[in-house]
């Protein structure tokens, strides 16, 4: 009979303990949990009480005691590991350790956060039921652990109707409010299979600058000798890809012609010269080199012969464009996609657009650069690379010969202008031997995007915004429930204990 109520003991435990996961995993109380919870105390207590003399007796016995007080034991570690989950659960740390740090914010956007020296509120105006919004949830966890300026609600468009309508005028769900003290910006989505495209690292970073800048800077290309076409976004040798990207770090851009003026407009905080195919006029240069020592920032993007090489304005400045075409045969350079006429650049100088520059960069057809003085290699060629100055024969082959430029060769350089003045600023001077690297098919191409939008933020000053773009992820989150979570949670559990009582098990074996 005592074995009997022994085991009906037992069943009681399992019984209360079967209740409440099933309690946890669910959420509610539903029948059969709360069924199974009556049952398991019912036989516990009912245990208990046929036996209450026997449980007396038990409870002073040595072993009794040495059962409780490891019971004790257990409930005291259990009670550390709760403590130590709480204190991480407050100081939140991650660690991401994949190879490209897929999982991390990029170098831009950590930048822009870490020199904030605002408050910037942002308002989220999703649906609770909306399961786009967990992750929204985690960039902006992301975002605030770097910054603490950068705070963040989450408001359900129907529950907040007031505030959505007659505060901010919200007209649809996905809708993103990023405010300071003294201006306000917003992200909306653009309607994807019916629903709301939840906003990408490159989204919320792009709107956080638009909300940060007090004013809009403007970059000019020049216009009228054969240059890109910067609202072509549909060819090959197009520039609208490369305009749509720096419109997205909030620059205003536009053409320049500098036939009919005789000097840069007073607006332009970066001029880019991108593929020219005639000669600039003499006054065209002498305005751009009067730009230049009052503190501008001047962009050259060269192309081979027969385009011009602008040798004229930029020998002043150490630089001298050589009339070649750089070849690099190497086993990098084909494994990359390449041909020898399109060589894969990963040596950079050291300066601010390159620091900790992950990626490689490509060019089309360039030209190489002779530098001097005070100005610095920006992006360097291979060593097995050469200048190819034959160019008449270069459909028949081309092989290094003792005229050609042994590598590694100059293909873009940095310098800085001396000012005019005497408390001016200097003015800031980039040339790159080609013009088709950032191109609408080239501009995507490894990390030629980033190196020109690196170039154009120095160029105009904005150093905080030299580094590596926003990523656009694919998100392919593993969906799981809360209850899920918890069965997962559950079964470790289950694990540990069971592995814990085959030790008890052995131990006291061992003492008898």
């Amino acid at each position: 009979m005592q074995k009997l109520w022994k085991i009906l003991l037992w069943v009681g435990i399992i019984g209360i303990v079967a209740g409440l996961v099933l309690y946890s995993v669910v959420g509610l109380w539903r029948w059969y949990s709360v069924t199974t919870e009556i049952v398991g105390l019912m036989l516990v207590l009912g245990t208990v009480i046929m036996n209450f003399r026997i449980v007396v007796q038990a409870l002073g016995r040595r072993s009794t005691k040495y059962g409780i007080s490891m019971v004790i034991g257990g409930l005291f570690v259990l009670g550390i590991l709760a403590a130590v989950n709480f204190f991480f659960y407050r100081n939140n740390y991650r660690s991401d350790w994949t190879q490209q740090k897929t999982f991390s914010l990029s170098d831009q956007t950590t930048k822009i956060l870490r020199n904030l020296e605002k408050d910037v509120q942002v308002y989220a105006f999703w649906n609770d039921n909306d399961n786009a919004r967990n992750q929204i949830n985690e960039l902006f966890i992301e975002y605030n652990n770097i910054s603490p300026r950068f705070h963040y609600e989450f408001l359900d468009v129907d529950k907040n109707a007031d505030i959505a309508q007659q505060v901010y005028a919200i007209e649809q769900y996905g809708t993103i409010v990023f405010k300071t003290e003294t201006k306000e910006e917003r992200w909306e989505p653009a309607p994807q299979f019916g629903g709301a495209r939840p906003p990408q690292e490159e989204d919320i970073t792009n709107t956080l600058i638009k909300v940060l800048r007090d004013e809009q800077k403007t970059v000019y290309f020049i216009s009228g000798h054969g240059e890109v076409d910067l609202d072509d976004a549909q060819s090959r040798d197009g520039y609208g890809t490369a305009k749509a990207a720096l419109e997205k770090q909030f620059y205003r851009v536009a053409t320049l012609d500098l036939m009919s003026s005789d000097r840069v407009p007073g607006d332009a905080s970066a001029v880019v010269i991108a593929g020219a195919d005639k000669p600039y006029l003499q006054h065209e240069l002498t305005a751009l080199t009067t730009y230049l020592k009052q503190g501008g920032g001047v962009a050259v993007l060269l192309d081979p012969s027969p385009k011009p090489d602008f040798r004229e304005f930029l020998s002043p400045f150490g630089i001298a464009p050589d009339n070649d075409i750089v070849v690099d045969p190497s086993l990098e350079n084909r494994l990359f996609g390449g041909n020898p006429g399109t060589p894969l650049v990963r040596q950079y100088g050291e300066h601010k657009i390159t620091k900790d520059f992950p990626y490689a960069t490509i060019f089309h057809m360039t030209r190489s650069l002779q530098i001097s003085g005070e100005v610095g290699a920006l992006a360097i060629s291979g060593g097995s690379a050469w200048g190819e100055t034959d160019l008449s024969n270069l459909q028949q082959g081309v092989s290094f010969g003792e005229s050609d430029i042994q590598g590694p060769l100059n293909i873009a350089a940095v310098t800085s202008v001396p000012s005019d003045s005497v408390n001016g600023k200097p003015g800031r001077l980039v040339v790159i031997g080609d013009s088709d690297f950032a191109n609408n098919i080239q501009f995507n191409t490894q990390g030629n995007g980033n190196f020109f939008t690196n170039i154009v933020s120095w160029l105009a000053q904005d150093d905080d915004l030299i580094s590596v773009s926003p990523k656009q992820m694919e998100n392919r989150p593993l969906n799981m429930t809360a209850g899920d979570l918890r069965i997962v949670l559950y079964v470790i559990i289950l694990f540990g204990l069971l592995i814990i009582g085959q030790g008890l098990r052995v131990y006291l074996k061992r003492r008898r």
